[in-house]
């Protein structure tokens, strides 16, 4: 740039001086919002991603129920006596009421050692004094009996034993009718079948593999080594084999038994969890799981299901209930539970799915966003809190406290929702729009008194199958996981109706192998437990 000569050309160099400035200044300017807003950008991806974190180690890591029961934290090896315990008093009365104050938890009383040991057979030790001890250490003259006291008492266990059992029948002939052609009349005994003939699985061995996998989630290839342990050769291979074939051959009739009463239930509860099935061509197969509810529910059952296409579209409702299905399905958000499989069904939300999503980011989130999350969380647990503290007798009676009691609660959370929804971004808004979206089904609770406010139940048992899938890691076929799903369902129903599980086992295995063809209808474990109370 020259040097000016004169006063209008400095003027005019400075006014051009001037405009570049005035250009760069805007331009910084506009550079400087882009920074802005980039690094409000970045910001909100760094929320976003510490959220997932927080959500991915709280699912992995985490504890994965939101209450503890009674007693969780403390560590009782029954050697103290059972402290008083209040009675409780008679909650009956002519309107249902709910009480406001706290809810007292009693558990039940537990035995003691002493109470336990009494219950258990009883085997005697005896230590006497040898005839030199018999005689005074002083004058050494005989001592004159006394008595004998117990010094100590022990739980003893006896290792696992085999034996063979020879099954032997016996053949009757008729010495005064002559033979038909070239037969003899001949009458043999009966006795029964082999479960697998020339095989190491007799009903008992069968139920203890039962048992060790479905209720103690052992592992095959774990319980080849004990088997070892008693010179019994059985490998997993082997055990996998007896356990899918005996699922097709023997128990198939009652777990389609077990169904047709779910189908028959007004009210049920269902859930989905991925099972990893190398024969699939699938990178995940899902297997269902569905259950009657605890309260008002007249057969405790839990029913599993797994077909060849190990599907989670909600087509597995029309195959397992029927599209004719008119009861009520308590679920979580997917949108597989809808009208478009079963159009007759009434479908209600569990309110726990929705408060579980504001309490996972609850910690990562900034402190404006938190304390809408929070206030969320508190709203839901005074509803939870005034659920957990009615007494009732009839659905019908719950339903009136919930109308009287809930009902207000629940209009104010959805309308504080619907207030936040325009403030609210990235995961509060998505645990927001959840809520909303099932607020129809979550209020189908103030129309029939028998639907829980949760499926916690069903999650329980949920729990029962991923605690086997991450012991056992995946089914190698699709038969395989059909009898996971049957097996599975045997043995937590079992357990919902109180029986012992590896009794009922064995029972149901020697049935299959009588003469006569087994009666199934009688061996529902609802059914087996009246007869055996009876017996009682």
């Amino acid at each position: 740039m020259e040097t000016p000569t004169t006063l209008a050309e400095a003027l005019e160099m400075i006014e051009q001086l001037t405009q570049q400035l005035n250009e760069r200044d805007k331009l910084l300017a506009k550079q400087s919002d882009q920074l802005d807003r980039v690094s409000k950008q970045l910001e909100n991806l760094s929320e976003q991603y510490k959220a997932l974190l927080a959500m991915f180690r709280s699912q992995n890591f985490g504890k994965k129920s939101e209450k503890l029961t009674p007693g969780q934290l403390e560590l009782d090896f029954g050697l103290d006596e059972p402290k008083d315990r209040e009675e409780n008093q008679d909650s009956s009365s002519e309107q249902p009421q709910a009480r406001h104050s706290k809810k007292r938890t009693t558990s039940k009383p537990k035995k003691n050692w002493a109470e336990t040991l009494d219950h258990l057979p009883q085997v005697d030790k005896e230590y006497h004094l040898t005839e030199g001890e018999k005689q005074c250490p002083h004058c050494h003259k005989k001592m004159r009996y006394c008595g004998k006291k117990v010094v100590s008492r022990s739980v003893e266990v006896i290792p696992r034993r085999a034996y063979c059992k020879n099954v032997w029948t016996e053949t009757y002939q008729c010495q005064h009718c002559p033979a038909h052609g070239s037969e003899k009349v001949m009458v043999s005994s009966k006795a029964p079948r082999s479960l697998f003939p020339h095989s190491y699985f007799s009903p008992s061995v069968l139920a203890d593999v039962l048992y060790s996998k479905f209720v103690l989630a052992l592992p095959f290839y774990r319980q080849a080594e004990s088997w070892k342990r008693i010179k019994i050769p059985i490998a997993a291979k082997h055990m996998s084999t007896a356990v899918i074939k005996s699922a097709d051959r023997i128990i198939r009739p009652l777990y389609e038994l077990i169904r047709q009463t779910l189908v028959n239930s007004p009210l049920i509860q269902a859930d989905e969890s991925p099972l990893l099935v190398l024969e699939s061509e699938k990178a995940k197969d899902y297997i269902w799981a569905f259950r009657t509810p605890v309260k008002f529910g007249k057969q405790p059952l839990v029913f599993y299901y797994h077909d060849e296409s190990g599907t989670r579209s909600g087509s597995v409702l029309a195959d397992v209930l029927g599209k004719d299905f008119s009861g009520q399905i308590q679920c979580d958000g997917f949108n597989g539970y809808s009208l478009k499989y079963l159009p007759n069904a009434i479908f209600g939300s569990c309110l726990v799915h929705a408060d579980r999503k504001f309490k996972q980011i609850l910690d990562t989130l900034s402190a404006a966003k938190k304390s809408m999350a929070k206030e969320v969380v508190k709203m839901m647990a005074d509803i939870f809190h005034q659920e957990n503290n009615f007494e009732f007798q009839t659905a019908e009676e719950r339903r009136q406290l919930r109308i009287k009691h809930i009902k207000p609660l629940m209009d104010k959370l959805f309308e504080y929702l619907v207030e936040q929804q325009a403030m609210a971004g990235g995961k509060l808004l998505e645990a927001i729009n959840y809520a909303l979206k099932r607020k129809e089904r979550i209020y189908q609770i103030f129309e029939d008194g028998e639907l829980p406010l949760d499926n916690n139940d069903l999650e329980q048992c949920i729990r029962k199958h991923t605690v086997i899938r991450k012991n056992c890691e995946f089914a190698n076929t699709i038969a395989g996981a059909e009898a996971h799903a049957m097996w599975m369902t045997i043995t937590q129903s079992v357990k919902l109706n109180g029986l012992d599980v590896r009794e009922y086992l064995e029972v149901i295995l020697r049935a299959s192998t009588l003469p006569d063809k087994p009666d199934w209808e009688a061996y529902l474990p609802w059914n087996y437990k009246q007869k055996q109370e009876k017996v009682a």
